[in-house]
This record gives structure tokens, C-alpha cells and sequence, in this order.
């Protein structure tokens, strides 16, 4: 894939030279991604794992693909619009989805960017349907921009009980600038409201910026043990939402977003 000028490959972002821009909307590099990829010699499942990962997963034209060229240099001009590279990535996502079919979860680290969608699009439907799991990188937090909240926070809660609904997992990662990490008040607030949409197949991480290296450390708020649910969580009249467990009722107040609360309370 090319920038409109025809001579810089549409690298993702500043990663350069080893991310070989191929052109996702063609089936027969789909093909070629799962035969080498997932079928292939040291393939996924030749290694024996269970998954495959898809990071940096994007549905928009944050690198500036604009076309192709043929195998006898003919340009075609592919991606004039954002939702023309949407449409894309979500052909690539489904081909390889249904190629790969059920021997191996497919689970896209995806997160909307800049607020250009939400997760009641129907692009983000798409890919959820096309997919086992994703990891949703702004998580709880927005890429350490501040606590989610206001309709943000409750179109989230619908999310991950939509993916629930449909046993699909959901993998939230909250990073913090240092100050707000080392307070309980901020930490708790991410804690409480990944509880209220949290199942089995779902998962938490918190940490610094970019610190996926290190294990999640032992914070008190995610060692409160709150039991089993006992029903849905709950949207209350005033915006408020509340989950009862059997040893703990947790309750968040999204409504503010200069000052939201949090709270778990031991039965």
C-alpha cells in the first residue's frame, strides 16, 4: 500500500521498514497471511498455541493508505475515504476469521482513537462478530487522559455485555500517569467499573504508560474479593450504576466527569 504521492509505502505510523504495508484488500494475501501464518511451518498452529493476537488494529487511515500497484505497475487508487480503508480492514478481518475457522481464537487489540467512533458502530459490530476477543487499550482510562465517564462510560457497559451475551471476551488496559497509579481513589474507580461489566471471560491489567512488560502489580483494590454475581449490573435514574455480588455491592457515579465516584462495599 501507497501514500497518495506513489512512493512512501503506507507504513503504520513511525515503524518503518520491517511492517511490510500488504494490500488488505486483496483475499489472495489473506490467504497467503493464514497459509504462512497460521497454517504454515512454525505457523500458529504448527507451535501449538490457542490464539492469534492482531495488535495495533485500527479502523481508520491513521497511516494514509491511498492505493496499489499491479504486478506490471498499474495504479489503482483504492482508499479515498476513511470509509473506504474501513471497509478494508473489516474484509481482511472477516476472510481471515472465517479461513482460520474456530482453531484458533482471533482477538484484535482494538480501541477507537481520537473518539471517532463508538462502540455502538456498526464497523465495531463488525469486527466484534469477526472476532473471539479483543483487548481494548484505552480501557477504563483513556490512554491515561482521564477516568471514563458521562455516556462514554455506559455505551462501555453495553459493550461488554453485548460481548458477553455473545461469549466473546473483553481485555481492558488502564494506564495511568504515575500520580493518579499511586492513588487508591483513581485505581478504585477502574477497579469498580470493570466489575460492573466483568464475566468469565474478561480481564484487567493496570500499570504506566506503556508498561506492558512488567506484571500487574499487587494492588489492594484488585485483591477485594466480591463474590459471584448475583443479577446485572444495574443503571440507576440517576446515572449511577450498581452490581451486587454476593460479598460486596459495587456502585460508580460515571454522571460527573470533573469528580467520579467509586465505591465497594463489603456485605
Amino acid at each position: 500500500m501507497w501514500k497518495t504521492d506513489k512512493t512512501t509505502p503506507a507504513w503504520y505510523g513511525a515503524e518503518t521498514g520491517h511492517c511490510v504495508p500488504l494490500d488488505i484488500s486483496n483475499p489472495d494475501v489473506v490467504d497467503w497471511m493464514v497459509e504462512i501464518f497460521v497454517e504454515g511451518e512454525s505457523g500458529a498452529i504448527d507451535s501449538k498455541m490457542d490464539a492469534v493476537a492482531l495488535d495495533n488494529f485500527d479502523l481508520d487511515n491513521s497511516h494514509e493508505a491511498a492505493g496499489v500497484f499491479s504486478s506490471d505497475g498499474v495504479w489503482t487508487e483504492k482508499w479515498k475515504s476513511n470509509k473506504d480503508w474501513t471497509e478494508s480492514v473489516l474484509f481482511w478481518l472477516e476472510r481471515f476469521y472465517s479461513l482460520v475457522d474456530s482453531r484458533l481464537a482471533v482477538i484484535p487489540n482494538f480501541t477507537m482513537h481520537a473518539g471517532s467512533r463508538a462502540f455502538d458502530d456498526p464497523s465495531v459490530l463488525r469486527l466484534c462478530n469477526a472476532s473471539d476477543a479483543h483487548v481494548d487499550e484505552s480501557g477504563f482510562t483513556d490512554w491515561a487522559e482521564g477516568l471514563t465517564c458521562g455516556d462514554e462510560f455506559s455505551t462501555l457497559m453495553y459493550h461488554m455485555q453485548n460481548q458477553k451475551d455473545h461469549n466473546k471476551g473483553y481485555y481492558s488496559i488502564n494506564e495511568f500517569e504515575p500520580d493518579a497509579l499511586n492513588t487508591s481513589s483513581s485505581r478504585l474507580y477502574v477497579v469498580a467499573s470493570y466489575l460492573m461489566g466483568s464475566s468469565d471471560q474478561t480481564a484487567i491489567w493496570l500499570g504506566n504508560i506503556q508498561g506492558y512488560g512488567a506484571l500487574i502489580a499487587e494492588y489492594p483494590e484488585l485483591e477485594l474479593d466480591v463474590g459471584t454475581p448475583l443479577s446485572p449490573a444495574k443503571l440507576q435514574d440517576d446515572g449511577s450504576w450498581i452490581h451486587e455480588f454476593s460479598s460486596a455491592a459495587v456502585f460508580v457515579d460515571p454522571t460527573n466527569c470533573d469528580a467520579p465516584i467509586a465505591k465497594i462495599t463489603r456485605k
